[in-house]
């Protein structure tokens, strides 16, 4: 009987009542609710949602849980006069307290603590050798709520103090890891070393703020031990390339896998401030034949003076001994001569984004020409014809650059090329990006800079590329006004003008324009009270500008940053 009344609850369909006051009411079957449930993603929604009614309360706890983020403050926290927790404990420490005593640490499925913790007689404990005892209480602590956690798929430890062995040992104990996140605190106070046992099912690891001066943990046994592992991620503290301290022993990394001659199976590899010497270790430690994406970031590769100088020594050691014949996907912050050539070697490139986030004006070698307020107009769309006539200051390594890597591009990758980012140093006429439609023609994402009319670059590129979906213009590292003129040049406001261009036949595809700092979404096309010259009638796409953060699901958006 009860599994019979069950069913009818989740398979009845929408009915109607009506209260004592006659007013009608609508009874939503069970499975509908569900589906309406499934779509809150706010933590804070989830929990007043559990609290309406006992119903709702069984079907919303586990989603609510499925995803928890405690976050420590060294400091308490006050709101209207009174203490954050107050009559109880930190939120830290209660969501903790729940995740031991309660039953709820086995609907989660990732776990990240995240924030400062505060530490006494630091410096005392260190002269002794010994750990806090606040340390230990809390690693025990978190190690008793992971135990309870079965279906744990992901941790992200970003904590202001080191995880300890007993914790580790936890982790390797979880039969569905699959993803670890370890951000090592940038303090100097001595720690002990642990050595990270392997995680049979981990398939990512993210490593964070690795610096030898720091004490990080051994990952070396956790590399060699987890043989499901396809993604690494590993960001150095900068301190090293800054100060060019060439104190990263990769050998200590990678050491027991080159020692036990095992290649990592790795499809996708990312790196951040690395600064140390080339001993062969990337190239027996990996299976270039496997290797399908790469991400570097602000680490060797660097030429043309692009580069700090204090650690040109170092960096000039490294580079590519093995093709990667499986590449798909290259994000950096850096082109080099030495990347270029290397593109040649590969077929089959899909995505490639030079991130220029951190591009200043002493960076950009030549690969711009000087901005004045008169040509930005132009830029923006007005009347007068840009100056095209390319300065001096263009013949320089770095245009040589841009060209032999457009080259290698649309002539050994062009027809599989999806995403493209390229670098706002590198400003194209028309010429050049007449070469990069015609070699990419089934670009969806772009973004470039340029030096002629936005309208006109538009007419220009859309006809040969069907597939585009977004396009970016990016701002040029001596042009800070290319905002001001889209808002400012024109009695009509920029989104009307977008609009009514927008509505052409050759824009159908196109969902996001970002012109330097402005980010524009192109919705449906609508029909407008006036009428044509011949009384037909007239039509404009719904254009609004957005916020920068409603593109970064939008690759040229969402990647063109320093994030690993």
């Amino acid at each position: 009987m009860h599994s019979a009344m069950s069913g009818n609850m989740f398979s009845s369909s929408v009915a109607e009542l009506r209260n004592d006051n006659g007013e009608r009411m609508i009874i939503l079957p069970l499975n509908l609710i569900a589906l309406i449930v499934t779509h809150l993603d706010d933590p804070a929604d989830l929990a007043r949602v559990c609290r309406t009614c006992r119903v709702l309360h069984y079907m919303t706890v586990p989603q609510l849980y499925e995803k928890v983020t405690l976050r420590s403050y060294a400091q308490i926290r006050y709101f209207n006069g009174r203490a954050e927790g107050h009559g109880g404990a930190s939120p830290f420490a209660m969501g903790l307290n729940a995740l031991v005593t309660r039953n709820v640490a086995g609907l989660v499925r990732s776990f990240k603590v995240v924030g400062e913790v505060s530490e006494n007689n630091v410096k005392e404990f260190a002269k002794s050798g010994r750990i806090p005892d606040g340390t230990m209480f809390l690693n025990m602590s978190i190690r008793a709520a992971i135990d309870r956690m079965e279906k744990l798929e992901a941790v992200n430890w970003e904590l202001g103090t080191k995880p300890l062995l007993n914790l580790y040992q936890g982790l390797s104990l979880r039969p569905k890891l699959t993803s670890l996140t370890l951000k090592f605190p940038t303090s100097r106070v001595p720690r002990p070393v642990s050595v990270i046992p392997p995680i049979p099912s981990l398939r990512s690891l993210k490593v964070l703020n690795i610096d030898p001066l720091c004490y990080p943990d051994d990952i070396s046994l956790l590399l060699l031990g987890s043989k499901k592992l396809r993604e690494l991620r590993l960001h150095w503290s900068p301190r090293m390339r800054n100060e060019a301290e060439p104190s990263v022993q990769l050998h200590s990394y990678f050491g027991r896998c080159i020692n036990a001659n095992y290649a990592l199976p790795l499809r996708h590899l990312s790196i951040a401030n690395l600064y140390a010497h080339n001993n062969g270790e990337f190239d027996r430690a990996f299976d270039p034949k496997l290797m399908e994406s790469i991400t570097a970031i602000n680490s060797p590769g660097a030429e043309n003076g692009a580069g700090n100088n204090l650690t040109a020594f170092v960096d000039q050691g490294w580079g590519m001994k093995d093709v990667i014949p499986a590449l798909k996907y290259v994000r950096c912050d850096q082109v080099s001569q030495l990347g270029v050539d290397s593109l040649t070697l590969v077929k089959g490139l899909r995505e490639f984004y030079i991130i220029s986030s951190k591009a200043s004006p002493s960076s950009s070698a030549g690969g711009s020409i000087e901005t004045s307020p008169s040509n930005l107009s132009s830029t923006i769309g007005g009347t007068s014809t840009p100056d095209m006539t390319p300065p001096s200051c263009l013949e320089t390594p770095e245009l040589s650059l841009q060209t032999a890597f457009l080259d290698a591009l649309c002539q050994h990758h062009g027809p599989s090329v999806r995403c493209l980012l390229l670098s706002n140093r590198w400003m194209l006429d028309k010429d050049e990006l007449g070469r990069l439609v015609h070699g990419c023609p089934n670009l969806e994402q772009l973004g470039l800079s340029i030096r002629s009319d936005v309208y006109e670059i538009l007419r220009l590129l859309l006809p040969f590329l069907p597939h585009l979906y977004a396009i970016r213009i990016l701002e040029a590292p001596h042009g800070s006004e290319l905002t001001k003129y889209a808002l400012e040049t024109s009695n009509i406001p920029f989104e009307e003008k977008l609009g009514r261009e927008m509505v052409k036949p050759t824009y159908k595809n196109l969902r996001w324009v970002g012109i330097g700092d402005l980010l524009f979404h192109c919705g449906p096309s609508v029909q407008l009270s006036e009428t044509g010259p011949r009384g037909q009638p007239v039509y404009k796409r719904l254009v609004r500008r957005v916020p920068p953060e409603a593109a970064k699901h939008v690759q040229i958006w969402g990647l063109d940053s320093l994030e690993i």
